[in-house]
């Protein structure tokens, strides 16, 4: 600038302005982009926080359902297998009752860290599934290692020693796990999946409670099977016909031989298997199952019984298709009545 004859006091009032407009300018642009990082990190926030359970820290069950759906499309293309695993909290209310809310929060708290703890890989998920049910997904897992997991849970939040005065089957604080192992081509839709678990949690509960009941592949669409449940215990007839109906099967249900009957001959219904009580009241069970057997010759009648297999009249036996001991255990009962 000396050289083309501009004073010297217009270069430096010159100079100064240009620093001046580049000193402005950076920190402009510094404030925008501080403005954004702070947006958008408030924004990760936020999401977060509305992703996850207040009180656990897992993810909720919006967030849950979210992400199985993206997971269950992604196992598709890749073709690996997807665990569920829904854990349940035994005798959650009593414990609650007894020990009350704040002691309820801290077991929550408790069961939910040692579940987070099994989530090791990125396209796992742990969640609070509904009040003291969990849910665990597991994405291309080896089988071996999905089969051992659960026991591996249950004995360590066994082993967190909690005590539980209220709980039938143990006095510390357990829970029972429903697994469901699915695989890409079994056919199995997501709600179909979210449902084996639940079922295979159903049985890990009905079987005692404290326990682990894995299901794999897939479980047949029975809606087209009808099942007869003969008992005269009512209580008994309506966990079976419950187990029956989460199985899929068109159950049906009657407290006598007479009942039993009257499903055949009066109302002509379709009846492709019996359950029959080896001990009823009024007309005998070799009665009942010979009438059934007149009547509809290709329907199936599967003896119960608490009592052993050889304590049972041997004609009775030969004249049935089958024997199931008592109680039941959902997987066998679908079993026996899918046995052709």
């Amino acid at each position: 600038a000396i050289f083309v004859g501009l004073p010297l006091e217009e270069i430096f009032f010159e100079g100064f302005m240009l620093l001046n407009v580049n000193l402005l300018g950076g920190y402009s642009c510094y404030k925008i982009e501080y403005s954004a990082r702070r947006t958008f990190l408030e924004s990760h926030i936020l999401n977060q926080r509305a992703e996850r359970d207040g009180l656990t820290g897992l993810y909720n069950r919006r967030a849950f359902d979210e992400y199985m759906e993206k997971i269950w499309r992604q196992s598709r293309r890749d073709n690996e297998p997807v665990t569920i695993m829904l854990i349940d909290i035994d005798h959650f209310k009593p414990y609650n009752d007894m020990y009350g809310h704040q002691a309820g929060d801290d077991a929550l708290k408790n069961v939910a860290s040692v579940i987070a703890g099994s989530v090791q890989r990125p396209l796992d998920i742990a969640a609070r599934y509904g009040g003291e049910e969990f849910a665990l997904v597991l994405y291309g897992t080896s089988e071996e290692y999905v089969r051992e997991l659960p026991e591996l849970l249950r004995q360590e939040i066994l082993g967190l020693g909690t005590v539980h005065e209220a709980a039938t089957h143990t006095k510390f604080l357990s829970v029972s796990i429903g697994v469901a192992i699915v695989y890409p081509d079994s056919g199995r839709s997501l709600t179909g999946a979210i449902q084996m678990a639940d079922e295979a949690l159903y049985e890990a509960k009905n079987s005692g409670r404290n326990k682990c009941c894995c299901y794999q592949g897939i479980i047949p669409d029975h809606s087209l099977h009808s099942v007869l449940v003969v008992d005269d215990e009512e209580a008994l007839l309506i966990t079976v016909t419950k187990m029956l109906s989460r199985l899929g099967y068109d159950e049906k249900s009657a407290r006598n031989g007479q009942e039993a009957i009257d499903h055949f001959s009066i109302h002509h219904e379709r009846i492709d298997t019996v359950l029959l009580d080896v001990v009823m009241p009024g007309m005998s069970t070799q009665e009942i199952l010979k009438t059934i057997k007149k009547l509809r010759p290709g329907t199936r009648v599967l003896l119960a019984s608490g009592l052993r297999i050889d304590e049972i009249e041997k004609d009775l036996i030969k004249e049935s298709d089958g024997f199931l001991s008592k109680p039941f255990i959902m997987s066998d009962l679908s079993q026996a009545i899918a046995r052709n």
